[in-house]
């Protein structure tokens, strides 16, 4: 009989431990900000050098997101930049005096969203299709202009989120954050002419955004899912445990 009742006090004592365990849980979620949203949407080249023996083309690039955020407050972005990579292995940069990538600071108002251009500059890219035609915007029916398409890039940006400001412009969170767009997309280019498209069928195509808020007991998700595991963890399982215990 003294068992039983050790064992049940313990029971009890357990479950309250983790009851109040998932409550702080659900406590910090709530004062934890999003982590913000990214699409990408098109692109823009223009051509600095076509090099068909070798089946590679240089050029700039730029590409634009669609930039979401789902919190209250206006989040800041610092020193984002934008990286491009062909067939797993990152798109490199023509000469290393140059920096490919320029970095960018902007702010995003509280549950708006807003179109982001990110710069690629000088960089190469493998060449898997490429045509002449008659250039469209010359009167000249002898000149002939030469396009292409680079297959299978894929973009990231890499940077810091702040959220949100305090009333002297200070940040009380800021964290790296890495916007990783999966899906492979094609890049259409023409000498001499800039080049502007969209990424369809897919844009918006949806990128994932990891970083880690810090909340008032430390970092978690800003998914539910996890508090839904954290939950069944908490009340299902010892209580299945007792069960079986008694039974």
């Amino acid at each position: 009989m003294a068992a039983n009742t050790t064992g049940n006090v313990a029971f009890l004592l357990t479950m309250l431990a983790l009851e109040v365990w998932l409550i702080l849980t659900i406590i910090n979620y709530n004062f934890t900000p999003y982590l913000p949203e990214f699409s990408l949407v098109s692109a823009s080249t223009a051509v600095e050098n076509i090099s068909e023996p070798n089946h590679r083309v240089t050029m700039d690039m730029n590409v634009s997101f669609v930039v979401y955020n789902p919190n209250k407050a206006a989040m800041v972005f610092q020193d984002i930049e934008a990286l491009a990579f062909q067939y797993g292995d990152q798109v490199p940069i023509t000469d290393p005096a140059i920096n490919n990538a320029t970095k960018i600071n902007f702010e995003q108002l509280g549950t708006r969203k807003s179109t982001e251009w990110f710069r690629l500059q000088n960089t190469t890219a493998a060449i898997d299709v490429i045509w002449v035609d008659k250039g469209d915007t010359h009167d000249d029916p002898n000149v002939y202009e030469k396009s292409g398409k680079s297959l299978a890039l894929q973009f990231e940006l890499r940077g810091h989120a702040v959220y949100p400001k305090d009333n002297n412009g200070s940040p009380k969170h800021r964290i790296p954050i890495k916007v990783a767009c999966d899906g492979e997309v094609d890049i259409l280019f023409s000498l001499n002419t800039t080049r502007s498209f969209s990424f369809e069928p897919m844009a918006p195509q949806s990128c994932e955004v990891y970083g880690e808020w810090r909340g008032p007991w430390g970092g978690v998700s800003n998914s539910l899912n996890t508090i839904f595991v954290q939950g069944y963890c908490t009340i299902f399982l010892p209580l299945t445990y007792f069960i079986l215990w008694h039974s």
